[in-house]
């Protein structure tokens, strides 16, 4: 992680500082895998789905520290298409499966992720409106994609999540 990176994340203690870093180097590769796109600004937030997702992930509200976050990212993204792509083993992180059965732990965790989603949707911090012209996937396409680890071809698991969300949002009484 540059100087610069290190500087934004100061506000965290050591472990939150360390899964900080982790967060930024995970994006950066989903960046650089096209994953997680920079050029579908959506018209209802003014926002890039890479904005909305570090907002989301590091509750950035100061625009001048979101762009040097954005920055990092793709810095660290264009560090990976120069340096050749490697898996990151800093931290496993087990995925959180869409269907079948889970300890109840994880289904917990998975109802809890679909309802915050579901809650910045309803914000307007994730939109839905802004469809990449790299991948064809919205900012809540992508951040489903990203937490429930969904790989090519797993079109009817995002409709099942993105539904999810959106009843999520109508049993909120939104």
């Amino acid at each position: 992680m540059t100087v610069e990176c290190s500087r934004l994340l100061d506000g965290f203690d050591v472990t939150d500082e360390r899964f900080a870093e982790f967060i930024v180097s995970e994006i950066a590769e989903k960046v650089y895998q096209d994953e997680i796109t920079d050029d579908n600004i959506s018209p209802t937030s003014n926002r890039t789905s890479l904005e909305e997702i570090l907002r989301y992930h590091f509750l950035v509200n100061d625009e001048n520290t979101l762009e040097r976050l954005r920055l990092c990212v793709l810095n660290r993204a264009k560090k990976i298409a120069e340096e050749g792509f490697r898996e990151n083993k800093f931290l496993q992180v087990p995925p959180l499966a869409v269907e079948g059965e889970l300890h109840p732990d994880e289904e917990k965790l998975r109802i809890d992720l679909i309802n915050e989603i579901a809650e910045q949707v309803y914000r307007g911090e994730i939109s839905d409106d802004n469809p990449s012209s790299i991948n064809g996937y919205t900012t809540l396409d992508q951040i489903l994609r990203y937490h429930f680890e969904l790989g090519e071809n797993r079109e009817d698991q995002l409709l099942v999540l993105k539904n999810r969300v959106q009843d999520s949002i109508k049993n909120r009484g939104h």
